[in-house]
């Protein structure tokens, strides 16, 4: 199931980074994605985010007090609101208070770093796997133990750390505003594709569904003709050997009929 991790600032991509690993050692049947973890060197980021925001099944969003107002953390929630099913999108408070978290991002679910919330979003995560490919209670609980030290250090650590390091250069508001017109035309185009390459698909069943009734027919047909031929064949038979059992009768008759001298 993919999970699409979204961040924005260095505390933020410090829990994403290790909540992008983290989530597969507890439960291994989950595909976490976050941009700097997930795309591969050469690939188009772009269309690479675009692509997993129209094929994500859940969201979490890291939101830390330095992201509060990012326009980019307030995209891809955007996004993710658009492409999965109401309540499937999650906002983890890193240092920030439910009371802290406005609009849009207050209309989304909220999880705290507390021990038992995060294993309640693991164990929701767990849930929506297909059956057989989910872990049971107990072993989930063990893997959650297990690996939740690590987990744990990165939240407190990025916790503590946000608003007090030196934030990095930011880039003008209007190359933003560019960046999130371009991704959000190529999320509507991909869908546009999407829904021409099912077109076409239909379009190709139905003519092939066409070309097999016809098929079906002309073979009905030739099948009807062949009974045909064997009827009347079984006829000509049936008439020929009538007219020898005749003959041979007649000739019979003949040869019974004579006086000996005739011999």
């Amino acid at each position: 199931m993919n999970v699409f991790i979204c961040w924005s600032g260095v505390a933020s991509e410090a829990v994403a980074k290790v909540l992008h690993q983290w989530l597969r050692d507890v439960v291994q049947e989950l595909r976490p994605f976050m941009s700097d973890e997930s795309i591969r060197q050469g690939d188009r980021w772009r269309q690479e985010i675009a692509t997993k925001l129209g094929d994500t099944h859940y969201g979490i969003l890291c939101v830390t007090k330095d992201n509060l107002d990012s326009r980019w953390m307030l995209f891809e929630a955007g996004a993710l609101s658009k492409n999965v099913e109401a309540g499937r999108v999650t906002a983890l408070l890193i240092g920030v208070e439910p009371r802290d978290i406005t609009e849009p991002l207050s209309q989304f679910q909220h999880t705290t770093t507390d021990k038992e919330k995060v294993l309640k979003l693991v164990a929701e995560l767990n849930a929506l796997l297909p059956a057989g490919r989910s872990l049971d209670p107990e072993r989930l609980k063990r893997a959650f133990d297990v690996n939740w030290p690590w987990l744990e250090e990165a939240l407190k650590t990025a916790a503590s750390g946000a608003s007090t390091r030196s934030a990095p250069k930011h880039r003008a508001d209007s190359d933003v505003l560019e960046e999130i017109l371009v991704l959000t035309r190529q999320l509507s185009r991909g869908r546009d594709e999407e829904d021409r390459a099912r077109e076409v698909r239909l379009i190709e069943l139905e003519a092939r569904y066409h070309e097999a009734e016809s098929r079906g027919a002309m073979l009905e047909e030739h099948r009807r003709r062949l009974q045909q031929e064997v009827a009347m064949l079984q006829r000509r038979s049936e008439v020929q050997q009538a007219r020898l059992d005749a003959q041979q009768a007649s000739e019979g008759q003949k040869t019974s009929g004579r006086r000996p001298s005739d011999k």
